[in-house]
This record gives C-alpha cells, structure tokens and sequence, in this order.
C-alpha cells in the first residue's frame, strides 16, 4: 500500500506544494474586493459592465513584441473593447452559420498501433501528424470571448475568468480552504468544469455561472483531475487513478456513464479533444518517457505519433486545421527547465517555438494559428497568447507568482457572475506589452519582376547587431544556430538563436538563454530575436515587401537569399 500511495504522488501534474489555507475574508480584503459581510450589507450585487467583442477579420501586420521596462498598471477595464490585431482571430474557422468546412490535406492516417516507432527527436523528423480521410466539420458552437486560468494571487490556486485581452480578470472559484486547479467552460456558456482538492483527494466538480455552490462530478477511490469538455458539449475526457494507474476516462456532460478510454500501465495525462471531437490527444509514459498518443473514439483504436528515448512530450494540443500537433517537449533532454512549445506541421520537422526560463504548459488553440499557454517567465508563471503565423506573443497576466493552464471560454450572459466578488482594484489589471512592428513585410508568392538577392554574414558583422550586449560577444554558429555569448560584471551571459525560413518569412527564435550555465528570463532579451532578424533584412534590402528564399550556414559565416519588390 505505502508504495502504491508513493507512486500515485509521482503521477500528479503539480510540482509545487500546495499553498496554504487562508480565511476567505482575510484573502478577499488583501486583494481589494468586497468581503463576504461587506457583500451582505449592499443592497445590490455589484453588476460587471458589458463588454462587447467586436471581431473584426483583417489580416495582422508580422510584429515581435518586447516587454515594457515595468509591469506598471495602467491598464483598466471599460465597457467596451476592440481587439487588438494579435487578439483578432480569424474568424472565418468559427463562423458556423455560413457553413464554414475545413478541408485537411488528402493522406492516409497512420495506421492504429500500441507499437512504438522508431521516431528521432522532435527537432529531427516530422511525428507524422495524423490527417483525416474525410472532410471534418466542427460543432456549431459560438466564438470564444472569455479566458478560463488557475492563479493563485489570493494566497490559494483558484479557477478565474478574464477577457481575451487580459483585462477584467474575475474570480468565479475562491475557496481559501482548497485548491482548484485545471478548468474549461462548456461550449454553451452556462457552465464549468474543474479538480479541487476540497473534499481531500482531487474530484471534478460541475459549477454555473453565479451558482453558490458547485457539485461533485465524480467521486471514487483514487483521484479525479484534469477535466475538458468535448468541443460539442456532450461529453468530459479527464485523468482518473482510480483503478491504479493514471489512465483517460470520459464521462457524460452530467457525470453518468463513466468508461476508460486507456488502460495501459503507466500515467496518461493531459487529455486534449480534437476540433471536431472525434479523436482524444494525450501524453503516456507507458514505455518509459513520456510520448503523445492519439485515440479514435469512432474506431476505438490508439495511435502513437512521437517517440523519443531521452526527453518527455506531453501536453498535446490538434489544430483548427486538422494538420498542425502543438506540444510541450524539452530543448535540453532530461531537463525540465528547458521546456519549450513544439509545433509539428505533419510536413516539416517539428520545431521548437517558444522556450521560456523554466517550465513550458498546457498549450490550447484559440483560433487557427493561435494558442493560449502558461510559461514561467522569470519565476513566474504567466498566460500567454502566441501568433504561430505571425511568430508574436502577447502575456495576458502579471498578477502572482503562478497564472497557468488557460482555455478558451464562451460566456452567455454578464449577468450570470454578477454576484461575484468584483471592484477589483487596477493594481490588479495586466500591463499591455510593447509592440514592435518590422518595416519588412513578408510574402508567399513573389510578383515575376522580383529581384533576388544575396548576402553573406561573417562572424565580425553577426557581432554588429544595435545592441550594446552583442557589440562585444563572442559569436560562433554551429548546429544552423547562432550563438552570442558576452560578460556583464561578475556574470557571463550565452543566448543561442534560431533562424529558419517558413512560408516566406526570416523568423528568428530564441533556442536557450542562460546565465552563468544556468537558464535565464528570456523576456530581458527577447528583443534581440527581434534585432538580429532586422538586421540581417535591413543590410539585404530596402524596407518593403520580400521573400525569403534560403539560408544557409558554415562554420565562420551564413548567407541569406531573399527576393525583392524593392528597387
């Protein structure tokens, strides 16, 4: 039995201990909102303004965006918003009343196997992302227009809603005597789902819009966790330990007919439906590391898609697309730290998108091209919304050491949390990040009258970038990276980038950031991806319009072709 209770605890996605207990009083008047007598006393329940999403589909200028010196407030909620270009969505993938249809490439799917294959690392080879044999509809459901996250800025992890922007951030789970952590929203926009530790062992929990108190879901031997409702409402996939292992269950939208959907030894986790709701995405460590797996709910049959001996990927997440495979993996093997956003287009070898200081999780696509993550950015933890097309991020959070595991939320009535804690003070409201938009527009299909144009950077003019940190740094270039490596004081300071062409486009990524050997906050020098890519544009060609054609690198130099509008 001890050794069982033992290997259960290693199976739980948290990593941290648990914060402690708190009175609800107590945390509510640290964080400025109206204590439970104070809420009596008011004759009315503070009502939340109206808020008005305007989409608006225009295509988004290619933007980097650096951090603001400080997390300052300035930001405040109004009664109404325009998204902003990152936060549009293109909305065409949603707009169910014109019968929008999404067409994957015409490919046979992988066939269904529990046999590992022989798959090398992910920045190697494609996983071979499965396509589907026949045109996939999704549900008709509304568009996104809230973000559902766990943070822990009121002293315990509670369940909270926010804006798509970020702003009006709202508590709609606040026990001061548990912890509620991973959430997701029915697609109708009455009601929630969510594991909390309040009853002792973690149990999932059915709550409503303005509801007092949220029930039991489940309640068996083991633990429940990691809820996500079916894109059609109709079902919720989750994690449950109560025969063992941790292994993928689904229950009904009302907690009847619970059944496994796997059942090898080992842990399953982090659940993921497919846009259409057909196929269930999950990471197991069945064979040692842990690997991605698909299941067909339709023929019942369990796909391996990555394989990897020396680094774990889990969290999974299937694009609107029908192609596209997002997940978290290591960019150093064996080390936690290094995690990073993997995106596999079923074509290309997967590559790393977005790395962070420490922990990478639970990626979710928002719209086509877009997800919603947490990542540990300086200590700490923060939502994020990241642009794969436009190769931008945006953080939505700044309050508290840990914001995480965020999911898109359609929410149907103001009205229905109108009895919840409000009058957030604006200490509380996120900070708007910095945008930085580059005079080079890139394009996929050239005009004829295009001219190309090649340029070869030595190591002397890799070290000239506008920066005062690059101007002295050792640069070497080894593996198709670049890497600058300089002294500030008593430290010594090493970041290596990752240039690559995709559909056109001269992206440059930050690969590691690392300060005297060990993994730095890559927001203080997420601006030089930005200056490198620049640079080399603005010493190839005039501002304007360009394709990039090719990159190639030596030991001592790399040269870029690109083509060109400009005279």
């Amino acid at each position: 039995m001890i050794l069982l209770m033992l290997l259960l605890g290693a199976c739980q996605e948290e990593e941290e201990p648990l914060p402690t207990s708190v009175s609800r009083d107590e945390a509510l008047a640290t964080a400025g909102l109206l204590t439970d007598s104070d809420r009596f006393a008011t004759e009315t329940a503070a009502s939340i303004p109206t808020i008005t999403v305007i989409f608006t589909w225009t295509p988004s200028p290619t933007i980097t965006l650096t951090p603001t010196e400080s997390l300052t407030p300035t930001l405040t909620p109004t009664e109404t918003f325009t998204l902003s270009p990152i936060q549009e969505t293109e909305i065409f993938l949603y707009q169910r009343s014109t019968s929008v249809v999404l067409t994957a490439t015409a490919q046979a799917p992988p066939t269904a196997t529990n046999t590992p294959t022989e798959t090398p690392l992910p920045s190697e080879t494609p996983t071979g992302t499965p396509t589907p044999t026949e045109t996939p509809i999704l549900p008709d459901v509304p568009l996104p227009n809230r973000v559902i996250f766990t943070s822990n800025r009121l002293g315990t992890n509670d369940i909270w809603l926010m804006a798509l922007d970020g702003s009006a951030p709202l508590p709609i789970v606040f026990a001061p005597d548990s912890n509620e952590v991973v959430a997701t929203c029915s697609p109708d926009g009455e009601q929630f789902v969510f594991d909390s530790d309040r009853g002792g062992d973690l149990e999932i929990y059915l709550g409503r819009y303005g509801a007092t108190e949220p029930r039991p879901l489940t309640d068996t031997e083991g633990e429940n966790f990691h809820p996500v409702w079916s894109p059609d409402g109709s079902h919720i996939a989750f994690v449950s330990s109560r025969t063992g292992d941790n292994n993928i269950w689904i229950v009904d939208n009302g907690g009847g007919n619970p059944h496994a959907i796997t059942s090898a030894p080992g842990s399953d986790q982090h659940p993921q439906w497919s846009p259409d709701g057909r196929q269930l995405f999950y990471a197991s460590n069945r064979d040692g590391q842990f690997d991605i797996y698909r299941y067909d709910l339709e023929t019942d049959t369990e796909t391996r898609l990555t394989s990897t001996d020396d680094r774990d990927e889990t969290a999974p997440a299937f694009g609107f697309d029908f192609t596209t495979l997002v997940y978290v993996a290591e960019l150093e093997p064996g080390n936690s730290k290094t995690g990073a956003l993997w995106v596999d287009n079923g074509q290309d070898p997967a590559r790393a998108t977005v790395s962070a200081e420490g922990r990478v999780d639970q990626p979710v696509w928002i719209a086509n091209g877009k997800v919603l993550l947490s990542a540990d950015l300086g200590g700490i933890t923060q939502v994020l919304l990241v642009d794969l097309i436009g190769a931008t991020r945006s953080i939505l959070t700044n309050i508290g050491p840990r914001n995480f595991w965020p999911h898109p939320c359609y929410l149907a009535s103001e009205e229905m949390v109108a009895a919840l804690p409000t009058g957030i003070p604006p200490t509380l409201t996120p900070t708007p990040i910095q945008e930085r938009i580059s005079a080079f527009t890139p394009v996929v299909n050239p005009g004829p009258d295009w001219k190309q144009i090649r340029n070869t950077f030595d190591l002397e003019e890799l070290s000239e970038i506008n920066d005062p940190r690059l101007q002295n740094a050792e640069v070497s270039i080894a593996n198709q990276r670049i890497t600058y490596e300089w002294s500030e004081g008593e430290s010594t300071y090493s970041i290596t980038l990752l240039p690559e062409i995709i559909d056109g486009a001269l992206e440059i990524s930050i690969a590691s950031y690392t300060k005297d050997g060990l993994p730095e906050d890559l927001l203080s020098v997420q601006d030089i991806a930005f200056l490198v890519r620049e640079y080399f544009l603005e010493e190839t060609i005039p501002p304007g319009s360009y394709r990039a054609e090719s990159l190639s690198f030596e030991v001592d130099r790399l040269t870029l072709i690109l083509s060109s509008s400009s005279e």
